[in-house]
């Protein structure tokens, strides 16, 4: 999951700056409306199934019937809503590009919409996977597969002049390959679709789950691309793309916990069928630990040399697009720290509970930036997203304490806080006011700062089970490298 994620993170920036640089600002804004427009279709198309099946897989391991009847009625659901979505997108992307005072969208659209369906039954077979802790096939399909057949495809078509249709015909292209790879896997390796087991459904128990944590993934994506849409309407196609290249670039805060959590909710329900409440309380403060100790360095990294990062990654042109990506970096860094006690809720089914945080989160959100977009642009964008971010961290940390008398909090992750600021402040310091401000300066500290973090929170962070985990870490690696 790690190795996929890291190669996935490489072609994506890839494929990000090929359009940014390859097609300019104003289509990279309209690629990033369209994305926007197909993220909420899909979350609808998805009804919080997902969770469902990460959290039901998992108990119902030795039941192929109840397995048959959840996997069933949650592909068949979701494959429906997104086809009637797509049509529905594709017969009025006129209509919705008119309302975006972007009339240029309406064809890239029409093609992205087709997408949906291939997206949604991408998502769930993913689920299914993690359900059955297995993290191999989703992570050849979603993080390899399709980044990389999405990069170059949009690669040739863009050389060979197609414009910003090329990433329309990429993205449909890529989804369509990395689907039709997972279910083959799933099929032969994982659980048979077709094989003669009669179904026992549990449709009102999956639904009652899952429902609110539809409405949880639509409010996600309003706080996500309301900013987008909205500096749409109120900007140019041009202050959408700026935009876009700071949101991505801030969301790698999400690196972490995408590699701690996937497996989080299946190993939890495991435990809990178990009732090793101890382990799960363990293992929440674990993950928790982790993600403060790997996104810290990056978050400092990204306060002090964005400006640097986006002249090398997008142009002079995206500079402007710096100090968004500051205030993002924080609000996600905030995201980050929620995901594992949204889990935990997850967990205890509390996903009512959840749905409301995050409704609440969204509309403040809209109400931000129908506030400050007309006034401060990007900035009062980017803002309105952390702010959001930032309530959300609150109250599901507070709410897991309250309930499960859980605090995220360790003595380890207060020495990996104490770690990081004695060895990372001194360089950014020596950076901000003795050195020049270049890629050599940025790679040679960040080289020398990151090996002293590391061997100092090895001395004096790590316990005995992260110093076992490090091992086996490289143990796995030189074996693979032989």
């Amino acid at each position: 999951m790690f190795i996929g994620l890291i190669i996935s993170k490489i072609f994506t920036y890839l494929y990000r700056i090929l359009l940014a640089r390859g097609l300019g600002p104003e289509a990279y804004g309209i690629f990033s409306l369209c994305f926007a427009i197909v993220s909420f279709l899909t979350a609808m198309s998805k009804f919080g199934v997902p969770s469902a099946l990460e959290r039901y897989i998992p108990i119902y391991l030795k039941d192929k019937s109840r397995l048959k009847g959840i996997i069933t009625f949650s592909l068949r659901t979701a494959f429906i809503v997104s086809l009637i979505l797509a049509v529905l997108t594709f017969v009025f992307s006129s209509n919705i590009a008119v309302w975006l005072n972007s009339p240029e969208i309406s064809e890239v659209l029409k093609i992205f919409s087709l997408s949906i369906p291939f997206i949604v039954l991408l998502s769930l077979l993913v689920s299914i996977s993690k359900g059955f802790k297995n993290i191999l096939y989703p992570t050849i399909s979603f993080n390899l597969i399709y980044p990389s057949f999405n990069l170059l495809l949009a690669g040739m078509l863009i050389y060979m002049g197609y414009g910003v249709v090329s990433i329309a015909i990429a993205f449909f292209a890529a989804n369509v390959l990395a689907l039709l790879f997972l279910v083959l896997k799933i099929e032969t390796k994982i659980f048979s679709f077709t094989a003669k087991i009669k179904p026992v459904f549990m449709n009102s128990e999956i639904l009652k789950y899952s429902v609110p944590l539809l409405f949880v993934a639509i409010s996600y994506l309003i706080i996500g691309w309301t900013d987008t849409i909205m500096l749409g309407y109120f900007e140019s196609e041009t202050v959408v793309g700026l935009y876009n290249a700071a949101l991505p670039t801030a969301a790698l805060m999400m690196f972490a916990p995408s590699v701690l959590v996937p497996l989080l909710l299946p190993v939890f329900s495991s435990l809990m069928s178990k009732k090793k409440n101890n382990q799960i309380s363990n293992l929440y403060k674990t993950v928790s630990y982790w993600t403060v100790l790997i996104n810290l360095p990056l978050l400092m990294l990204f306060f002090a040399a964005s400006n640097l990062i986006f002249k090398i990654l997008f142009g002079d042109i995206f500079t402007t697009a710096s100090f968004a990506f500051i205030v993002l970096s924080a609000g996600f860094f905030m995201k980050s720290l929620a995901v594992p006690s949204i889990k935990m809720m997850e967990l205890h089914k509390q996903t009512k509970t959840i749905f409301w945080i995050i409704l609440s989160s969204a509309l403040l959100n809209v109400l931000l930036n129908l506030a400050m977009i007309p006034r401060y642009g990007m900035d009062g964008a980017a803002i309105s997203s952390a702010i959001s971010f930032l309530i959300i961290f609150l109250a599901v940390s507070f709410i897991v304490f309250i309930k499960h008398k859980i605090y995220f909090v360790s003595k380890r992750m207060l020495k990996a806080i104490i770690t990081t600021v004695v060895v990372f402040a001194p360089f950014l310091y020596v950076y901000e006011t003795l050195l020049p401000r270049t890629l050599i300066t940025v790679i040679v500290l960040a080289a020398v700062s990151g090996s002293i973090y590391f061997v100092l929170s090895y001395l004096f962070v790590f316990s005995s089970d992260d110093k076992a985990l490090i091992k086996k870490l490289f143990s796995k690696i030189t074996r693979l490298n032989i």
